[in-house]
């Protein structure tokens, strides 16, 4: 388990600017942290973007809005306020 979640550091790391990776880690937030550990994506995150979290609901909402995604902005912020 430690070595995939290593390797699943990387790979995502190296996705950042991706909006669909980060939306899908944040979207399934507590599964990830039930198979790795307690806040494993809030971790994950905080290592990926220099604000951590905020960073990242920027990114989100920024690229959502602009491809007209509206609907999907609530459930972001939501979705960052339970890892946060």
């Amino acid at each position: 388990m430690k070595r995939t979640a290593a390797l699943m550091t990387e790979i995502v790391s190296a996705s950042s600017d991706d909006e669909n990776v980060v939306l899908f880690l944040i979207r399934y937030h507590k599964h990830f942290d039930e198979l790795y550990h307690s806040n494993f994506i809030g971790k994950l995150i905080t290592k990926m973007y220099p604000n951590g979290l905020k960073d990242a609901e920027r990114l989100l909402l920024k690229k959502y809005k602009a491809r007209g995604f509206d609907y999907l902005l609530p459930f972001i912020s939501n979705k960052i306020a339970e890892i946060d």
